[in-house]
């Protein structure tokens, strides 16, 4: 493939060695010939995984650029295929099911640091979340686990890297509603857990002070010196359905922010509750001054309406004729702000979108500002690359999304990460500590096509793609 156009002038990496890569790991590393000779195939190139921002930075390190992780690796595990941050260590699956663990916060993945090491569940690990102190791990029988003060435990574990260790504590296997349910994946914030199900129904639990459970407990509207003064509701231990506006409702993702939660439908609609302080549910318009009036909070799902700003823009004048073409893919929530991914159902071309704070230019929209409405992101609208296959020209889309507490980031189709906003604890991975109020790619990552991304409160992760087994 080639490319057609650039961003922001310069060339974007091809996708072609991640498609050779999967088409290797399908084929079991070889290509065989019609006949009884066989041509063996080069083994295809080890996955790799790759850390930025305060995961990487030692104390009162320099600023840091990527970090290409090999301890994971030379430890025996197979390819990543989730990675989630807590406040004080790192968590990762692998194909094989294995839950690996990182003690630390500042540096805790760089040679020489303590782990990884392998978590003895007994069961198939396929998805897994964190929140700043524990981990749920949803397995391959739809069950999800918690493991408690994981922090704590990591910081007393003594044993050589890859070794299997269990739990301090047995993980705890989510009842309430979860226990009638198969759970399909999970998202956290800082202490609040959303677990997505196989039926597409929405199960909360965890903290819920700002709503953002979405169970309408917490008092809608509350003033900020009201919910300060009042002592914060108990958590809420066991997974409860999220109902409301969400009833009957097909869920296919979740996102949790530090307070904030969003949820995806099938239908390609999105749905947010929780904190509102900052914009960040993208319910109000009229700009800034709408943080002083309006409710703080949401404590039961509210439909977003994505299409107002592209209808602004001009992009969708004929929604009205086909209200069914631009549709939610995915979604990010960051501490106090939310990314939005649109897909043109005719096209397959995507919009991102952003609202909530941008202080730290977090929104991408070249300024630092916040934003009340969702907001086209335009730095990512029109790129394209050369398909030899169709003999056309064909979007280069947004993949996923990421979002930490004051920055960024999106992975594209053609295996290129984007970054922007804060950048003071090397968020960027540029080597430097001026953020950005605008995508850029990331340029440190050029040639080598990423399949899965994720960000920290202060950290990213981004490693390379490889075929399902």
């Amino acid at each position: 493939m080639m490319l057609a156009r650039a961003l922001g002038g310069r060339r974007l990496a091809l996708a072609a060695a991640g498609a050779a890569c999967g088409a290797a790991c399908a084929a079991g590393g070889a290509v065989w010939g019609e006949r009884a000779h066989a041509a063996a195939a080069p083994p295809p190139p080890p996955q790799r995984l790759f850390v930025w921002g305060q995961a990487a930075v030692p104390r009162a390190g320099l600023p840091q650029r990527p970090l290409d992780v090999r301890t994971l690796r030379d430890a025996g595990a197979a390819e990543v295929r989730a990675v989630a941050f807590g406040g004080s260590f790192v968590a990762a699956s692998d194909a094989n099911g294995e839950l690996w663990l990182w003690p630390g916060a500042e540096g805790s993945v760089r040679d020489g640091a303590p782990g990884p090491w392998r978590v003895r569940l007994g069961e198939r690990v396929a998805s897994l979340a964190a929140t700043d102190d524990a981990i749920v791990a949803v397995t391959a029988r739809g069950r999800a686990l918690l493991l408690e003060r994981v922090g704590e435990w990591c910081e007393a574990i003594d044993a050589p890297t890859g070794a299997r260790i269990a739990p301090a504590a047995p993980p705890r296997a989510l009842a309430g509603d979860a226990s009638r349910r198969r759970v399909a994946s999970a998202a956290a914030g800082a202490a609040h857990i959303l677990l997505v199900c196989e039926d597409g129904s929405l199960l909360a639990l965890g903290a819920n002070e700002r709503g953002q459970l979405g169970l309408g407990d917490a008092p809608a509207g509350v003033a900020i010196a009201a919910a300060a003064a009042a002592a914060p509701p108990p958590l809420v231990e066991h997974p409860r359905l999220v109902g409301g506006a969400l009833a009957g409702a097909t869920v296919v993702s979740a996102a949790c922010g530090a307070s904030h939660s969003l949820a995806v439908t099938a239908d390609g609609r999105l749905f947010a509750f929780g904190d509102d302080r900052w914009l960040q549910l993208g319910l109000r318009d009229g700009g800034v001054p709408s943080i002083r009036r309006g409710p703080e909070m949401r404590a039961e799902p509210v439909e977003v309406s994505a299409l107002g700003a592209l209808r602004a823009a001009g992009h969708v004048s004929d929604a009205a004729r086909e209200p069914e073409r631009w549709r939610v893919a995915c979604a990010a929530a960051g501490g106090a702000h939310s990314l939005i991914a649109l897909r043109d159902a005719r096209s397959g071309a995507t919009r991102l979108l952003a609202c909530g704070n941008g202080r730290w230019g977090q929104l991408g929209d070249g300024q630092f500002r916040h934003i009340s409405a969702p907001r086209e992101v335009k730095g990512v609208r029109g790129l394209e690359e050369w398909d030899e296959a169709a003999r056309a020209r064909v979007p280069i889309t947004v993949r996923a999304l990421a979002a930490g507490a004051e920055h960024s980031a999106a992975l594209l189709s053609s295996g290129d990460v984007l970054v922007w906003g804060a950048n003071a604890l090397s968020q960027q991975g540029t080597g430097g500590r001026v953020g950005n109020a605008a995508p850029s790619r990331l340029c440190m990552l050029t040639g080598v096509p990423m399949g899965g991304l994720t960000c920290a409160r202060n950290s990213c992760a981004a490693w390379t793609a490889c075929a399902p087994r």
